[in-house]
């Protein structure tokens, strides 16, 4: 039951309405979450529980097919046409919306790229990058569920 309340909260923190209508107030303090009818609350703890798992990584299959090229040493990061270059014959395929990915400000992928310049990606590397992008779809999709749905419209 617990459970319930975080993924709830969870799905409530991820609603772009409700960011749209309280960013100012999230920026200087703690968040307020709204309760909403029972028939919101269940909605929104069937996102939150979807949010939750993906954000820990709970059942992301890697796809091997993310990467072009042979090359893995990190040379730049540059992003042209849902291709995110290391080298100049190496790309990740990488939709524009999950590469313009956005937390705390940051741009994910391309953080976590160029944290890695000038070293050689291992197999694992690119696995996790490519769950990342994984991650990123299906957050973006629930997302836009979640606004559809959300009585702050």
């Amino acid at each position: 039951m617990t459970e319930d309340f975080l993924y709830y909260i969870y799905a409530i923190l991820h609603d772009p309405n409700y960011r749209k209508r309280y960013g100012e107030f999230l920026k200087i303090d703690f968040p307020r979450i709204p309760l909403y009818e029972y028939e919101f609350f269940e909605k929104y703890k069937k996102i939150g529980k979807e949010l939750a798992e993906l954000h820990l990584m709970k059942n992301i299959k890697p796809n091997p097919r993310i990467i072009v090229g042979k090359d893995r040493k990190i040379e730049f990061v540059r992003y042209k046409n849902g291709k995110a270059y290391i080298t100049d014959n190496t790309y990740f395929e990488i939709p524009q919306e999950v590469w313009e990915y956005k937390i705390g400000g940051y741009n994910v992928l391309e953080k976590y790229l160029k944290y890695r310049k000038g070293r050689e990606l291992t197999l694992d590397e690119i696995e996790h990058i490519s769950r990342m992008v994984e991650i990123i779809k299906r957050t973006l999709k629930l997302t836009e569920v979640l606004e559809k749905i959300s009585p702050l419209k």
